[in-house]
């Protein structure tokens, strides 16, 4: 099964009602000093949402070159070696994966004071879309 590049983004009005997910096989441990990675690979379920922790834990809106998300799940989040992983969106109402919606960048997995404010960021592939079909079409 193939899946395409979303055409377009979530309205922000309806972030948090569109199921999404991503796939890694990303250290299941909380630090780098000693990471454990899965033998199978693992699937977290997120929604968008608008508002972003700084580094410092200070509430701000979203960078606009980025999905920010929160778990579904509670707890799960990308981490150590998951980067450049997909994140899929739904079809409204199912588990059938839509469209590729976003990229694994980074995560606050594993900081001190993440503990109730985990999320974790992915870049917005439906933004650089011009950008990724260039590169297609010119390394063919």
């Amino acid at each position: 099964m193939s899946i395409y590049l979303c055409p377009q983004s979530t309205n922000p009005e309806n972030t948090e009602q569109v199921l999404l997910a991503a796939v890694g096989m990303g250290s299941t441990t909380l630090t780098d000093k000693s990471p454990n990675f899965p033998k199978v690979l693992q699937e977290a379920a997120f929604v968008q949402v608008m508002l972003e922790y700084d580094a410092s834990f200070n509430l701000m809106l979203c960078r606009e070159d980025l999905i920010c998300t929160i778990s579904v799940e509670g707890g799960a989040a990308i981490s150590l070696m998951d980067d450049g992983g997909p994140l899929i969106r739904f079809k409204c109402g199912t588990l059938e994966p839509e469209c590729l919606y976003g990229i694994a960048s980074f995560s606050n997995n594993g900081h001190p004071q993440s503990s109730r404010k985990e999320q974790s960021f992915f870049t917005d592939a439906v933004r650089f879309k011009t950008w990724i079909y260039s590169q297609i079409i010119d390394n063919l």
